[in-house]
């Protein structure tokens, strides 16, 4: 039982060069003023003066924060130096907490946690390492530093297995974990609350086998001065980690299997009827590490470069949090992606029909306002996908040189499948697309998609690399055929019109109707019990006093969308940085509302990423009656596809328009042929509305007469632009 804590609390605040920690301490420590604040403070727990470090980058707000556990044989300090968490700390506000486990060694310095069925000194007596966190996270949050709702923890090895036992006993109080290179043994309890887990293991690891088996090499033994290896049973595999989390978390077979360029293989069940989902990633190159960070000493794998850990469960973190009390906004945030699918995928069905693929055979233009935000890019191969009667079949080539991407989005938005350039090495071949209901089994030779919704928006994107490549970039497209099996019944049409989302009675019917085309309650469609008191949910029909609420809060609600979709969180140079969790949203359902409004279709990071610009750095508003330079440093943008900056008009609903101008020119970018390129290598663009009279005409992206909104899309984006650490140039007003 969990004993109430007394906090003895020592202050460390360290401005000064020469304290005895290691470089990661001295560096954050030569912060002056609203700079981050890092403390040693102590809890008094079952008798123990329990020790862990805080590093706050909050600026005194209830911030998100990040248990990170070491590995057994470890220290608090250790931890820190091995996770390399620090930077992303401050760039997002967090609270960090490093706290140590307990040993029985000289100098206290080989620490273990109690994960059950390791390790060492911990479990061997039994020590209350549950009760010991829960009161340290009681602790942050009752001194109001923390946010009970972005509650997340991650460790290392034995750090790992914490981790997985922190959230199987205290998941009302965790919003998710990332367990690394750690395990499970295959005897776990269940888990009393679903909790969205991140889950990472490297593919050369002997310490913590990935088939499982014993764990603790006889090094670790021999430093550990363990006479047996430090758990009480073997190891389970290490996919057996993901399924118990899978399983906890009601999920379905994997949505989605991808392998990165660096050959790092990665899982993904998002289908989950709790809402949460699960991830699963095998870092190619990385053995008993902390891929992208440190080692935990000198004679230890050493860690891959090519996957930073930290950055991809950090990015994972920000999709989840606690769920709150249901609110009429967080009603609307949950049900304006579900509409704004009905009411596309109703254009869709009119013009092409359902299970039938409709080709953009050209680049979109100032014509084209079926969607905000276009792309002018690539083509197009779309398709509104019905999937209750059956599978539908997806047939895509095989293309190694041209980009290509085949997104699958499901009622909500989230992409939860991809095929193409990235997601299958340009691999194409035979995909059956299933709903949520079908039980069936594909032949030989065939992938299946599986879907939490049987309402499914396939988009395919095929770069062009200018005028004259159109032919061949369709031909290409062609080759992508969409069809229903012969055996599937006939899809189900939609029946409730999406006419006007400011009619109350509409915008319910549409999203009643939504959830009721996908029954089961898989993935999102089980978030849906929440808002019941608001009138939403299959088969009800709203009250006349809900409508009328509704009906003086959706145009508010639009507006606050607006507001979200200027992308104002991350502000680098004028420039709004993208929130992590595009494309995927998780439980971020405000974001994934925003999206729905401003730029429908959004793809996920890894496949591309979106950076707005609606003001100049020094914060003035973007206009045609100025001229802007814009200055792509040597070397261009960090991006393995390809990249645009891509001009929009700013309409009076928030959408945003490709703007008609004179030379047919929507965007510029590193397939723009005729730039003229500085003798430095780097590339002017001259933005204005006018057309130039000299020879930078041949770098002018031509602007709209008044208001106007810049989109810079990097497709395959490196890791300096994931991680937010190159930066996008500023927009300079010239005279």
């Amino acid at each position: 039982m969990f004993k109430r804590p007394t906090l003895v609390i020592l202050a460390l605040l360290f401005l000064t060069i020469g304290v005895p920690w290691k470089a990661v301490y001295a560096q954050a420590a030569t912060a002056t003023g609203a700079g981050p604040v890092f403390t040693e403070e102590f809890l008094l727990h079952d008798e123990r003066n329990r020790r862990f470090l805080v590093h706050d980058y909050s600026g005194d707000q209830p911030a998100p924060v990040v248990l990170i556990l070491h590995g057994g044989g470890g220290h608090a300090e250790n931890a820190a130096n091995m996770a390399q968490f620090g930077s992303i700390g401050e760039r997002e506000g967090l609270i960090l907490v490093y706290p140590d486990g307990t040993g029985g060694s000289p100098g206290g310095r080989l620490l273990t946690w109690n994960a059950g069925d390791c390790c060492a000194y911990a479990m061997l007596n039994n020590i209350d390492d549950v009760g010991f966190i829960e009161g340290v996270i009681d602790t942050l949050v009752a001194s109001g530093r923390a946010d009970p709702a972005r509650i997340y923890v991650t460790g290392m090895s034995n750090g790992a297995m914490m981790a997985h036992r922190l959230a199987r006993e205290l998941g009302s109080k965790i919003a998710a974990i990332a367990p690394v290179v750690g395990t499970v043994f295959g005897n776990e309890a269940p888990a009393k609350v679903p909790v969205p887990a991140f889950i990472v293991v490297g593919v050369d690891d002997t310490v913590v086998p990935g088939a499982g088996g014993v764990i603790g090499s006889q090094t670790d033994r021999l430093i550990a001065n363990l006479p047996r290896p430090p758990a009480a049973r073997a190891a389970a595999p290490a996919i057996a980690q993901a399924q118990y989390w899978a399983d906890a978390n009601d999920c379905i077979e994997p949505e989605s299997v991808t392998t990165r360029n660096d050959g790092t293989r990665i899982q993904h069940w998002g289908n989950c009827a709790s809402g949460a989902d699960v991830m699963f990633a095998v870092v190619a190159a990385n053995g008993h590490a902390w891929p992208g960070g440190q080692a935990g000493r000198d004679v230890a794998d050493q860690p891959t470069r090519e996957y930073n850990a930290s950055a991809e469960m950090w990015a994972f973190f920000k999709r989840h949090t606690k769920p709150a009390e249901p609110t009429l906004e967080a009603a609307f945030y949950y049900a304006f992606p579900l509409y704004e699918i009905a009411r596309t995928g109703q254009n869709r069905e009119r013009t092409a029909g359902l299970n039938k693929l409709q080709y953009v055979a050209r680049l979109l233009d100032h014509t084209s306002r079926q969607i905000t935000a276009p792309n002018n890019d690539t083509v197009y191969a779309s398709a509104q996908l019905e999937l209750s009667g059956g599978p539908v079949e997806v047939i895509a080539p095989y293309e190694s040189e041209r980009y290509y991407s085949i997104a699958f989005m499901d009622a909500f938005t989230d992409n939860f499948a991809y095929i193409g350039s990235r997601a299958t090495s340009g691999n194409g071949g035979r995909f059956w697309v299933v709903g949520p209901q079908w039980e069936g089994s594909a032949p030989e030779g065939v992938q299946v998609i599986r879907s939490s919704t049987n309402d499914v928006w396939m988009l395919g994107r095929t770069v062009v690399y200018g005028p004259e490549d159109l032919r061949a970039a369709n031909a290409f497209q062609q080759q992508i055929t969409v069809r229903p099996l012969s055996s599937a019944a006939p899809a189900n049409p939609f029946t409730v019109t999406a006419s006007d989302v400011l009619d109350p009675a509409n915008f319910l019917a549409v999203v009643n109707d939504m959830l009721a085309r996908s029954p089961g309650g898989e993935g999102h469609t089980a978030r849906a019990e929440a808002f019941a008191s608001f009138g939403i949910g299959a088969g009800i029909t709203p009250t006349a006093q809900q409508l009328e609420v509704w009906r003086d809060f959706i145009p508010v609600g639009i507006e606050k969308l607006r507001e979200k979709f200027l992308i104002r969180d991350h502000v680098v140079n004028g420039w709004g940085y993208q929130e992590e969790g595009i494309g995927n949203f998780g439980d971020n359902d405000l974001l994934r509302a925003s999206v729905a409004l401003g730029g429908l279709a959004a793809l996920t990071e890894d496949e591309a990423m979106y950076f707005q610009a609606t003001t100049t750095a020094s914060g003035e508003l973007l206009t045609g009656e100025q001229t802007y330079r814009w200055r792509i440093p040597p070397g261009g943008i960090p991006a393995d596809a390809f990249w645009s900056l891509t001009m929009y008009q700013v309409e009076e609903d928030g959408r945003f328009f490709l703007v008609e101008n004179l030379i047919n020119r929507y965007s510029i970018g590193d397939r723009t042929l005729g730039l003229i390129t500085n003798a430095d290598g780097s590339v002017d663009i001259l933005i204005q509305h006018e057309r130039p009279q000299d020879e930078m005409a041949a770098n002018w992206l031509p602007a709209p007469a008044g208001k106007m909104r810049l989109a810079l899309r990097a497709y395959l984006p490196r890791q300096e632009l994931r991680d937010r650490s190159w930066e996008v140039p500023p927009l300079e007003l010239q005279e």
